[in-house]
C-alpha cells in the first residue's frame, strides 16, 4: 500500500512482510529537506508498527556529513527502535562515496547493538533477507 508520493521520494507499506519501504527519487533535496523526510519515514515506522525498514538509497543525493550522521545516530536511530523496528535493510548508490557514508552512519554502536542492518546490491537480496528469521 503506497503510504506517500511525491517528487523527491516515495513511502510504501507491506504489511504481509511488515517492511515500510522508503525509495528516494532522482531529485536533489537539501540536508533540511532529507532531516524532515526522515523524520516523517520514523514517524511512519511507529504509526504502522513495521519491524523492517527498507531503503532504497541508489538515489539519494544527501552526502551523509559527519553533522547528518551523528544527527541520525542520536535522533533517528533512538525512533526506530522505539517504534519497535528490529531489521534495516538499504539498497544503496553505486557511487562509492555514498556508499561508504551510508554504511559509517550504521556501523556506529548505538545502531548497530539495536538493529540488525545490511546492504545490499539487488532489491531480491534484501528482501530474502528480511523475510528470514
Amino acid at each position: 500500500m503506497q503510504i506517500h508520493n511525491y517528487p523527491e521520494f516515495s513511502i510504501d507499506f507491506f504489511e504481509n512482510s511488515s517492511i515500510l519501504k522508503f525509495v528516494w527519487k532522482d531529485k536533489p533535496i537539501t540536508v533540511a529537506k532529507f532531516k524532515d523526510l526522515v523524520l516523517l519515514y520514523a514517524d511512519e515506522a511507529k504509526k504502522y508498527k513495521v519491524k523492517n525498514l527498507y531503503i532504497d538509497a541508489i538515489c539519494n543525493s544527501v552526502t551523509m556529513t559527519k553533522e547528518v550522521q551523528d544527527w541520525h545516530d542520536t535522533v533517528i536511530v533512538k525512533k526506530y527502535v522505539d517504534a519497535g523496528v528490529k531489521k534495516m535493510g538499504f539498497l544503496v548508490p553505486k557511487n562509492i562515496f555514498s556508499e561508504m557514508t551510508h554504511k559509517q552512519t550504521f556501523e556506529k554502536e548505538n545502531a548497530k547493538g539495536a538493529l540488525q542492518i545490511n546492504f545490499f546490491g539487488q532489491e531480491d537480496a534484501a528482501l530474502e533477507w528480511f523475510n528470514k528469521k
